[in-house]
């Protein structure tokens, strides 16, 4: 009954979940790992033991020269300290790993931080912020050097032994983390792209705006895109102004290269792109007394653009792009007999929206 009567009044365990000490912005090109990634990295080599509850707050940013080299730059902050450090490395894995290491150190510092910590000065064999000599190679003390000291010996003493001391490379708090198989394939320089289906719509070449079906392939080389991209538009219908029964079914296909440079990489990535296109037009007379004779012409249009990608995924991306073109000719429809039709527009708008396969 004792025990009964007194198991209510056992207090219960409180359970806290315990606050977040990182603040993580990532920025890096799409190819790199994602903030999730590292963050994930973060954590397994930190693990749960924290003895300092200082917040860190740390920016990453990653960019690529024009020469293909990437650039880590990683501002750390913790409280009123600022730290920076600067790092290059062939692959965007090198710099995440690096960053993930970086932070890792400091989140198991057993120590306050110091601004030293943050720019990584003060990293050696121990914990950002312990206390400890130094051993970084390249010191001149005899200890690194592997010298021993010695004494002479006398007479009724014994001979001290002789000891030596090298440095020793300290082991990772954690072993290091496979990457997955969506980042070992985000580390290739170039990747293979095809935009197909797009839904596309037009104004301005033809009298009435025109929809149509898109597709297109080509390649990404760090921050450059070149595609070669068709169009299939929907035949229009032109009739006579004066004879509403005869007219001509004109159809349009056009096909060419694009050539886009990615000003804002990341996850969402935006770009300005050049375009040349080759305009096929084909018509087909009509009506009463009107002998279905075909007629087709062919021209270039050129113009500019931009182009919006959103990476859902490491193979899967959502693009939609807009490009204006000046016409080189503007071909003319007409009957014999019956007089103009309509003719090309000077300038014409297209616009495209559809999935991205990526490999």
């Amino acid at each position: 009954m004792l025990v009964a009567f007194g198991a209510p009044f056992v207090p219960a365990r409180a359970v806290a979940q315990a606050p977040e000490l990182l603040d993580l912005r990532w920025e890096a090109p799409a190819e790199c790992p994602s903030e999730r990634q590292v963050r994930d990295r973060i954590r397994k080599l930190a693990g749960s033991s924290r003895s300092t509850e200082e917040r860190v707050r740390a920016e990453a940013r990653i960019t690529r020269s024009e020469d293909g080299r990437l650039h880590l730059e990683l501002v750390v902050r913790s409280g009123d300290l600022v730290g920076t450090r600067s790092i290059d490395g062939r692959s965007c894995e090198d710099l995440a790993g690096a960053t993930a290491v970086a932070l890792a150190l400091l989140l198991r510092s057993s120590a306050p931080l110091s601004e030293e910590d943050l720019a990584g000065r003060g990293e050696s064999g121990a914990s950002p912020g312990a206390s400890g000599t130094d051993n970084q190679s390249g010191s001149g003390s005899d200890e690194n050097r592997g010298s021993a000291p010695s004494s002479e010996s006398s007479p009724g003493t014994s001979s001290p032994a002789k000891t030596e001391s090298s440095p020793t490379k300290p082991e990772p708090a954690h072993p290091p983390v496979a990457a997955s198989g969506d980042e070992h394939q985000s580390q290739r320089p170039s990747r293979v792209l095809i935009q197909a289906p797009l839904a596309a719509f037009a104004v301005g070449a033809l009298p009435e705006p025109s929809v149509g079906v898109a597709a297109a392939a080509g390649a990404s080389v760090a921050r450059w895109r070149f595609l070669v991209e068709g169009a299939v538009w929907r035949t229009q219908r032109m009739t006579a102004s004066d004879e509403p029964g005869v007219g001509a079914d004109v159809g349009l296909i056009t096909v060419g290269p694009r050539a886009c440079w990615a000003a804002v990489q990341g996850r969402f990535e935006l770009a300005p792109c050049l375009v040349l296109t080759v305009q096929h037009l084909w018509a087909e007379g009509s009506g009463d007394h009107i002998a279905p004779r075909s007629a087709e012409a062919t021209w270039l249009a050129a113009g500019a653009g931009a182009q919006a990608r959103w990476r859902l995924a490491a193979w899967f991306a959502l693009v939609g792009r807009v490009s204006a073109q000046v016409e080189t000719s503007r071909p003319i429809v007409a009957i014999d007999g019956v007089g103009t039709l309509g003719q090309i527009g000077p300038v014409s708008l297209t616009l495209a929206l559809g999935p991205e396969w990526i490999f």
